[in-house]
């Protein structure tokens, strides 16, 4: 049973994070447990548990509170170990494409890449199976080609505000086919154009 968080009352409560974090307790842990209700800030709720009762609750399920503090130790030791390798990967993963674009002759700051998505997948390790040093290169090289020779940039934001309630995705594949399509065109007989077209591009020659 549950009641609406009264902010004057005394009891001393914890959210449930603090509550699994700080008391090594899980949600199964919790469900017999009183807790109150408090509203968050944009419409989001969050359930406050009395301190005594987790702390009790923590004792019960270890046996003590030096068994439970050593758990949560023990845990926090765990949770920094696999920080300290997730962020060893990832300066790897940095280090090594940094490697790649300065032997592709791309010139980009790998720190100015940051903020595009298909990086910090590659470089957090996300959607393994696409995002490889081969696939982040290629992409480089395309777009690099696309705001050297053609109009990609104008034309993508006239067709982002054309289009506004379409998905990005669909509006950027969308502009890379118009502007490839009419380099293309103004080019077919021109092969020293044509071959400077990258490996991702090249679909379009054959179109």
């Amino acid at each position: 049973m549950t009641n609406k968080y009264n902010k004057k009352e005394d009891d001393k409560r914890v959210t449930k994070t603090i509550a699994t974090q700080s008391y090594a307790l899980n949600d199964t842990d919790l469900e017999n447990l009183e807790y109150k209700i408090k509203r968050l800030y944009g419409g989001r709720y969050c359930k406050l548990y009395k301190l005594d009762e987790v702390e009790l609750c923590a004792i019960n399920k270890y046996g003590s509170k030096e068994k439970y503090e050593d758990e949560v130790k023990k845990r926090n030791i765990m949770k920094n170990e696999r920080l300290i390798c997730k962020q060893t990967e990832y300066n790897k993963r940095k280090n090594n494409l940094k490697d790649a674009i300065e032997e592709s002759n791309l010139n980009y700051d790998i720190n100015d890449l940051l903020e595009y998505k298909f990086i910090d997948n590659y470089l957090n390790n996300r959607e393994k199976t696409k995002y490889d040093i081969r696939y982040i290169i290629n992409i480089l090289k395309q777009n690099k080609f696309l705001l050297t020779h053609t109009n990609f940039e104008k034309s993508l934001a006239l067709n982002l505000k054309k289009h506004k309630y379409y998905d990005f995705e669909y509006v950027y594949q969308k502009t890379i086919d118009e502007v490839m399509n009419r380099y293309i065109s103004k080019n077919k007989n021109n092969k020293e154009a044509i071959v400077k077209i990258p490996i991702s591009l090249e679909k379009y020659i054959f179109l």
